[in-house]
Formats: structure tokens, C-alpha cells, sequence
């Protein structure tokens, strides 16, 4: 899997977080020290973690980092995702 769609993947988890706080709807907004150790191939497990740094005005702040059999593939130090709301 590349690894800019596993990059991808964790700022949806970040979108998801955000809508806890409010949102309906989350775009990436930017990416900082992202580190790429491994690779995911067809059939691997991907599993995500994100950590939720800070919430403020719309802005979701996290890190995140994808792992496969233990060994983490991706480290990204921060994402940080907008989410947009109704009101």
C-alpha cells in the first residue's frame, strides 16, 4: 500500500475525532515530520493509531502512526485535519 494512502488513512481518523467535536466534515489540512520505515503489501494487517493532541476553532491536531505485525511502517508527528460544521 503506498504510503501516502496510509497517510491519508490516518487523517480520516483525525476527521473522525474531529466530529466528536463538532464536525461533520474533515480536510486535511497539513502534515508534519512524517517518517516512512517499512511497507504494507497485499493481505498485511494495517493497524492505526491516532492520538489527539489539541481541539480549537475547527482544527483537530493529532499523531498518528500505522503499523503491520507490530513493526510500525509510518510515523506522522503531527496532522492536523479542519473539520466543518453546520452552525
Amino acid at each position: 500500500m503506498p504510503h501516502t494512502m496510509i497517510v491519508e488513512a490516518l487523517a480520516q481518523l483525525g476527521a473522525l475525532a474531529a466530529m466528536g467535536h463538532g464536525g461533520n466534515l474533515g480536510f486535511l489540512s497539513s502534515i508534519k515530520g512524517a517518517e516512512f520505515c517499512g511497507h504494507a503489501l497485499p493481505g498485511d494487517c494495517l493497524e492505526l493509531e491516532y492520538t489527539l493532541i489539541k481541539a480549537r476553532r475547527g482544527f483537530v491536531v493529532g499523531s498518528g502512526q500505522a503499523s503491520v505485525n507490530g513493526k510500525v511502517i509510518v510515523k506522522v508527528d503531527e496532522i492536523m485535519v479542519y473539520a466543518e460544521s453546520d452552525t
